[in-house]
């Protein structure tokens, strides 16, 4: 299995110029939710900008199919630094944002230096930040791609069904939570049968968030 560094000072980008991209991320499915008694939704946070699924009913495979939108204007660099997470919540502990189940933060380095920028129908491995075992609660079945604005995301051409292993993608930042587990962006990659209809994408949310080097 391959092993992926990100670093940015590795992208010859220049960092004189403003810069603006959107940040697309489609959250199909949940996969083997440990949570069978509980209702789940799904937060995605990028820097200080968060959007949220519906709230789910329990159920091992919970299905979201729902797309954001986050804007950035600024440095190019300063876009590489904004983490972005993943993280699921249980709604039976009161509003958005409350009881967190399990959680995925990466940076935008890590998708940027993928073909196209773009991240197509993977797997993310979730897990509890508070867990130094890292124990698997689950997956997350998504997309997530870097556009110029106006720009659309490739079309995937990715194969759907059950999901394999394909790489590991190791980032260097600190634990939602605890400062001593060191957190991984595992992804899959999925082979055969899957629910998804394009043609249903829905809760489309864009947010202007401009980011000023001080």
């Amino acid at each position: 299995m391959d092993l992926i560094k990100t670093s940015k000072d590795s992208l010859d980008i220049s960092d004189t110029e403003d810069t603006f991209f959107n940040l697309s991320v489609t959250i199909y499915e949940g996969r083997d939710f440990v949570w069978l008694d509980t209702p789940t939704q799904i937060i995605v946070k990028f820097g200080r900008e968060t959007k949220h699924t519906a709230v789910h009913p329990p159920t091992k495979n919970p299905y979201f199919n729902e797309y954001f939108v986050f804007d950035f204007a600024g440095y190019f660099n300063q876009l590489l630094d904004i983490p972005l997470s993943i993280k699921v919540y249980s709604s039976k502990y009161g509003p958005v944002g409350k009881g967190l189940l399990a959680s995925a933060r990466f940076d935008l380095a890590t998708i940027w230096l993928q073909p196209n920028h773009f991240i197509s129908r993977k797997l993310v491995v979730l897990s509890h930040p508070n867990d130094p075992r890292g124990e698997i609660k689950g997956y997350v079945l998504c997309d997530l791609g870097i556009t110029s604005p106006g720009v659309p995301l490739p079309l995937s051409t990715e194969p759907i069904g059950k999901p394999t292993v394909v790489q590991k993608i190791l980032t260097y930042i600190r634990s939602l939570v605890s400062p001593y587990v060191l957190p991984s962006l595992r992804l899959f990659r999925f082979t055969a049968g899957c629910r998804y209809n394009s043609n249903t994408r829905s809760s489309t949310r864009k947010e202007k968030t401009r980011w000023n080097q001080t």
